[in-house]
């Protein structure tokens, strides 16, 4: 027998842009796990939106934050298994168009990025999580 849990997620990301591609990182777990998203995460404690922003920028692209702009806050409600347990969960995002200070980024492997790159946004292959959409839009 599963239980179910109802979980709460506040993040804030980026949309980083050169042209007509985008950077986004490959979900290594969780709801959207192997699945494409917009670099960003978790507000910690203490810690306001734009140092967020660009905390996240950093572990998940290696790249620093020249600019930021508020684009859209959004939501999504999904439900999900992980171990015995199902996971509702509502997630809301704040979502900023990014500029970068070089606009280089390096592939990271972090606690649940595969991999970040920058994707040719007409040749996107897999699946976008909706936070994704809205940036590839």
């Amino acid at each position: 027998m599963s239980n179910t849990v109802s979980k709460f997620h506040v993040g804030v990301y980026g949309i980083v842009k050169d042209g007509n591609k985008i950077a986004l990182i490959l979900k290594g777990r969780g709801p959207y796990t192997g699945m494409l998203d917009l670099p960003g995460g978790k507000i910690e404690y203490g810690e306001n939106v734009e140092e967020c922003l660009r905390r996240e920028i950093k572990e998940e692209l290696n790249a620093e934050v020249d600019s930021c702009k508020l684009k859209t806050t959004i939501q999504n409600s999904i439900t999900y298994k992980e171990n015995d347990e199902e996971i509702k969960l509502q997630h809301i995002g704040i979502i900023y168009d990014v500029v970068l200070k070089n606009n280089a980024i390096t592939s990271v492997n972090e606690h649940d990025v595969l991999e970040s790159k920058w994707f040719d946004i007409p040749k996107i292959d897999k699946e976008l999580t909706f936070l994704a959409k809205v940036g590839i839009s």
